[in-house]
């Protein structure tokens, strides 16, 4: 179980089941605001089919493997890898836009060598907001939208990202973006953008 929902159930506890001021205690004790990037690999369904889990529990771990390297190097912080997803944290957008842009050209060449079957790719979907954080677990309304974008919107080497990313990215300089199109989740409609990548 994770810190966050440790806290909450002790809180809860220690009280007779009130839940009077925990919305606060929980923001003030893991709140924060982070870029929140959810990677989802391509192709799970035809690849187990043709070659077999244990073939795609080979990619999933080639993809890990030069995952990691490269987050370090763009001040990333790994949550945790599930599957065949990547979760991590960011100080800001432009950390996590990089680190895509180099992944999804490290994939590109290692792509070159290998035959159809043994090829990995990879889509994202990034966002930034206030999120709940512990090591190994997030959760808020950023972590839903990454993950949104990047598993149930995103293409292979398509990186998605919302309005708020794409403003604050804007305003770093260096990237370029074009729409994807405006997508409803809970609440209000969500304008999405897709990241231009130099290949």
């Amino acid at each position: 179980m994770s810190g966050i929902l440790d806290f909450i159930s002790e809180w809860t506890g220690s009280r007779g089941g009130s839940g009077e001021g925990l919305d606060e205690a929980v923001w003030a004790r893991f709140g924060c605001e982070r870029t929140v990037l959810v990677v989802d690999m391509e192709g799970f369904t035809v690849s187990t089919r043709e070659r077999g889990i244990v073939h795609y529990l080979r990619l999933i771990q080639r993809m890990q493997n030069l995952a990691l390297p490269i987050l370090d190097r763009h001040a990333g912080s790994l949550i945790r890898f599930e599957a065949d997803n990547l979760f991590a944290v960011f100080p800001e957008p432009s950390r996590a836009l990089a680190m895509m842009g180099e992944m999804i050209g490290a994939l590109d060449r290692d792509n070159e060598v290998r035959g159809e079957g043994d090829r990995v790719q990879v889509s994202a979907g990034i966002d930034h907001g206030p999120i709940l954080l512990d090591e190994g677990d997030f959760f808020g309304d950023a972590v839903n939208l990454a993950s949104k974008l990047g598993e149930d919107l995103a293409r292979a080497n398509q990186v998605l990202v919302t309005s708020t990313v794409r403003e604050m990215a804007m305003e770093a300089g260096g990237v370029e973006f074009v729409e994807f199109g405006q997508h409803s989740y809970p609440g209000t409609p969500e304008q999405v953008y897709q990241l231009v990548l130099a290949r």
